[in-house]
């Protein structure tokens, strides 16, 4: 089916960014601002999720397609459209963002700016996930640097400076490496092509010599394309920038890292890599669950470790990333299925962990909840924050993935269909769960249980109806992903399965 309204909602934040810009420059108020950055935002997601819902389940490949050409004599077309592979993160950019535009409303310097930057990225985002053409596809998110480094830079922590350059650093030579695979693709076909419909399969052919050997082009494109996402990825051994970043983000700024760019960079890892890479994905998917393996266990220590909760959202997001990296390597339907819902929990969990934090830090103005000398900075909160004691409780549980909300589903199919090919990750999964699972109980009756400790707990206040309105749809969120998620995943197996029959 063909619609414009996939580019409408891409359009209207961006559309919402310019007149950002324009208003101040006429006298206009930040009240005007706020009230702009929201009405786009929602306008947008509007729109997505009534095309998600006109979407129908067991349906593979794209069910609402737009296209164009842009620039014909070189192959690049204006390619979107929604299939069972980018129809959650769809969701996920409808639900989120404009839960982030409400977050920063009571800002006072630099509102215009902020909103602005948050518009294109949900342009940026949504165009990344919707692309059909790669060059579309490597423009969307090329793009989504830039707004994320002038928010770091602009108003980040004291360090801000050096944590937005190691972030547009990473960023450069991961767009830079994703560019390369681009063109490696593009020229390794006749006709050449950007379309990503064009290249699925065993398309890509030819070799490439290297020091004397001859290396097949498509092992190339496809290390260069693994590469260059992973340097964005909140990944063993690529994380150090991340982790920095997180102790000079504001948390709603660190959402748009954990929450959105993770989930979103695997998405389109997960895209590419089954469709235009089946052979090299089969090849490479032993050192996929290893490196899943690997990253679970190694953000899973760590976070044990931590006594700063934006430094355990941080390994918290990293060993939900391994987790999601052992369901696609699997390679099998449930596996990679489950892959993908998880990301969309994912990223709702954490977005939830994210405004918590920024709630702790609004109240306390800091949120290390152990002293330097290993003494507990906060506890009692549940006498006097009950509220934001019952959410953060249901949020963590669904990061843990407890039976009744998202991560149960996700976590329960990525395990069944990799444990008969992978026992030994299985297990490195369940150890991981099992550590995080012990350090957020011991964060959890840190903070709201027991005797206060280092500050008057009768100064802490309940959550107000603006934070209430932040975190009440992540946690309604994560309950109907618990017990609803038959719809969603109608939606996603029958493109999964396709792309997986590639490889047979």
């Amino acid at each position: 089916m063909s619609s414009h309204l996939i580019s409408l909602m891409i359009a209207i934040p961006f559309l919402g960014a310019l007149l950002e810009v324009v208003t101040p420059l006429m006298g206009g108020r930040s009240t005007l601002c706020r009230w702009i950055a929201i009405t786009a935002s929602l306008m947008s997601s509007l729109v997505g999720i009534v095309m998600v819902s006109s979407l129908h389940g067991n349906q593979p490949g794209l069910q609402i397609n737009e296209v164009f050409n842009w620039v014909g004599s070189y192959a690049m077309t204006y390619d979107v459209g929604l299939d069972g592979l980018n129809v959650l993160f769809v969701i996920l950019i409808s639900i989120v963002f404009p839960l982030l535009v409400l977050s920063e409303w009571n800002r006072k310097q630099g509102a215009p700016g902020v909103f602005g930057l948050f518009l294109l990225l949900q342009t940026g985002f949504l165009g990344s996930v919707v692309s059909q053409d790669l060059f579309l596809m490597v423009f969307f998110w090329s793009f989504t640097a830039v707004p994320l480094y002038f928010l770091f830079a602009v108003w980040g922590g004291q360090e801000r400076e050096a944590s937005a350059f190691r972030f547009i650093t990473m960023s450069a030579l991961g767009n830079a490496l994703f560019l390369m695979a681009l063109v490696i693709i593009y020229f390794s076909v006749e006709p050449h092509s950007f379309s990503i419909k064009d290249l699925m399969g065993d398309r890509i052919h030819g070799t490439f010599d290297l020091f004397g050997s001859q290396v097949p082009i498509a092992s190339i494109a496809f290390l260069l394309l693994s590469m260059g996402i992973a340097c964005r990825l909140p990944l063993w051994p690529f994380h150090g920038w991340f982790t920095f970043q997180a102790t000079q983000s504001p948390a709603s700024f660190f959402v748009l890292l954990s929450a959105i760019t993770a989930p979103i960079g695997l998405a389109v890892f997960a895209r590419l890599a089954l469709s235009l890479f089946p052979a090299e994905f089969s090849r490479w998917s032993h050192v996929i669950v290893a490196l899943g393996a690997i990253n679970v266990i190694f953000g899973a220590l760590m976070a044990v470790s931590q006594r700063e909760l934006r430094l355990l959202m941080a390994y918290a997001a990293m060993t939900q990333m391994g987790v999601v990296l052992v369901g696609l390597g699997s390679r099998d339907s449930a596996g990679v299925v489950g892959a993908i819902y998880q990301l969309l929990v994912q990223g709702l969990a954490l977005t939830g962990f994210g405004f918590f934090v920024g709630s702790v830090r609004d109240r306390m103005g800091h949120s290390a909840f152990v002293s330097d000398e290993g003494k507990p900075n906060f506890g009692g909160w549940v006498a006097f924050t009950p509220f934001l004691a019952l959410l953060t409780a249901l949020v963590f549980a669904g990061m843990l993935g407890l039976p009744g909300l998202g991560g149960f589903i996700g976590q329960s199919l990525i395990m069944m269909g990799s444990y008969s090919s992978y026992p030994l990750p299985m297990t490195m999964i369940a150890l991981g769960v099992f550590l995080i699972g012990y350090q957020f109980f011991s964060v959890y009756r840190s903070i709201f249980l027991g005797a206060a400790h280092g500050s008057d707990s009768k100064e802490v206040f309940d959550l107000s109806l603006r934070e209430k309105s932040l975190i009440l749809p992540i946690v309604f969120c994560l309950i109907v992903l618990g017990f609803f998620p038959r719809p969603l995943l109608e939606l996603v197996r029958p493109s999964v399965a396709m792309v997986l029959s590639m490889m047979k």
